[in-house]
């Protein structure tokens, strides 16, 4: 999948080059010419496309969707991270102070890389389902490519309805300016949209099985669709229906826990494990391009340091905490760590998880380094038990599989925290959150998690945290980017 679609990057790159400038001033001012799918390898280049936005974001690599603005959104806003003052990330720090403004270009560039990838599904949508069947020399490679749009779109949507809420909802390509006024669908509406894709991609997609030992390991599968829908069931408290989906992966058997924990995330050459449901695939490069910021946002620049109250929240002796962040003595790729001489950090502590020994590369341990190419994990098993045990305890039934759960996650070979007790739903649902916390820390979920456990959980968090300007009624959403209100006079600000 990397080699495929590190191919599609080089081809993207030259159709964007100044050798192609006569061909393009021959578009008419004002619209777009659509390619049309006429072969099976151009199907396959055409869904390459539809990913790409995950990795780079809109036309900057520094900007990436996932390895840049995923954990601002998601973590820095929260109370697990802070960022340090400098320069060079004066918005992000903004955004941690809930000084949250319409041209703050983290959430411009999250906005727009959304719909760049949305824009790029219904290219293949519209085109496949024109395309005749008589095209394709592989069996079910057509459905897959289906599959793999409907699925692309519904995460864009998602990574969407949940910063803004409700947007424009585009089901074909867009070939005017006009075309592009449209204004914004209610979250409802939003969200139905994703979960109708999701069934789709869900009816069409194969087995991760098919791709396991194949070059197309890390394209979405059958239960990469379902567990997003379960994941989509619980953001909208559907429990019943999130059970259901969860439950769904769960039998299937495709998926179990990896018996290491941090190898998911720091290991560049076992990637796409047994775990993992979905991730986007980066790659190796000697500069900038592979989806490469995030080792150093999190390692060797420090721009999201791990809390007193996330370190706090670990359990004497889970392991956890030592393969998601680094404090004061620990050994930090052969050398003891100490905060005063490594990287940037104010609050004491550094991020472990998505940051790789730098003499990998061959470089110092605080040193400059591009090109690692480790992937970003958005959808991993652990996950999905959590999801399943959640949507069970919300509904206050089956509370033993619900703990059933939880003690699958604890009790992986790499962890072995001792099982949790059975209790009521109140001790349950503590346990849970407790559980998510710890377990994806550092993945991007916990802001979105305080906002959808409520007002009640959310506030006082955050208040206690020193970010005195957050309101839940204001901040549960993101203001719509100025330039997007500019470009559509048809758009309401949240």
């Amino acid at each position: 999948m990397k080699n495929i679609f590190r191919a599609f990057i080089l081809l993207f790159a030259c159709m964007s080059s100044t050798g192609c400038k006569d061909y393009l001033e021959k578009q008419p001012l004002g619209e777009t010419i659509l390619g049309n799918i006429t072969t099976e390898e151009q199907a396959v280049l055409f869904v390459n496309a539809a990913y790409e936005p995950l990795l780079w974001g809109r036309g900057d690599p520094m900007q990436g969707h996932y390895f840049n603005d995923m954990w601002i959104l998601g973590d820095l806003m929260s109370d697990d991270t802070e960022t340090p003052v400098d320069p060079n990330n004066i918005n992000e720090r903004a955004l941690q102070d809930f000084n949250v403004f319409a041209d703050n270009p983290n959430l411009r560039d999250w906005f727009g890389s959304g719909f760049v990838g949305i824009a790029r599904c219904n290219v293949v949508i519209s085109s496949l389902s024109n395309a005749s069947d008589d095209i394709f020399k592989t069996v079910g490679i057509k459905k897959r490519c289906l599959g793999e749009a409907y699925f692309l779109r519904a995460l864009y949507y998602f990574d969407l309805v949940k910063v803004f809420g409700g947007v424009p909802l585009l089901e074909k390509p867009i070939t005017t300016l006009e075309e592009t006024k449209v204004p914004r669908s209610t979250d409802i509406e939003t969200w139905a949209f994703i979960e109708k894709d999701l069934l789709q991609a869900a009816d069409l997609l194969p087995s991760v099985q098919a791709y396991r030992n194949t070059a197309n390991l890390g394209r979405a599968s059958k239960g990469s669709a379902n567990a997003l829908l379960a994941k989509v069931y619980l953001y909208q408290q559907k429990w019943e229906l999130a059970a259901s989906a969860a439950e769904s992966v769960i039998k299937s058997k495709d998926y179990e826990l990896a018996p290491d924990y941090l190898s998911q995330f720091n290991n560049q050459s076992d990637q796409n494990t047994i775990e993992s449901i979905f991730e986007v695939q980066a790659y190796k490069t000697n500069g900038w391009g592979g989806g490469t910021e995030i080792s150093l946002d999190f390692g060797r620049w420090g721009f999201n340091n791990p809390t007193n109250e996330l370190v706090s929240e670990f359990e004497t002796g889970d392991p956890r905490r030592a393969f998601c962040i680094f404090k004061s003595g620990d050994d930090r790729f052969g050398q003891v760590y100490d905060p005063k001489k490594g990287p940037n950090t104010i609050t004491g502590f550094l991020a472990r998880k998505y940051v790789f020994d730098p003499a990998t590369m061959g470089e110092p341990v605080n040193g400059w380094t591009n090109g690692e190419g480790i992937n970003y994990v958005v959808l991993r098993y652990a996950e999905l038990l959590l999801i399943h045990a959640e949507a069970l305890i919300e509904q206050n039934v089956r509370l033993p599989e619900a703990v059933s759960d939880m003690n699958q996650v604890r009790a992986r070979p790499a962890v072995k925290m001792p099982p949790v007790k059975i209790g009521d739903q109140n001790d349950l649902r503590a346990r849970l959150r407790h559980e998510r916390r710890v377990e994806l820390a550092l993945e991007g979920n916990r802001f979105f998690d305080i906002i959808r456990w409520g007002k009640g959980y959310a506030t006082p968090l955050l208040t206690a945290q020193g970010k005195a300007n957050f309101q839940y009624e204001k901040h549960k959403l993101f203001p719509i980017p100025q330039i997007e209100m500019d470009l559509n006079p048809l758009l309401i600000q949240n």
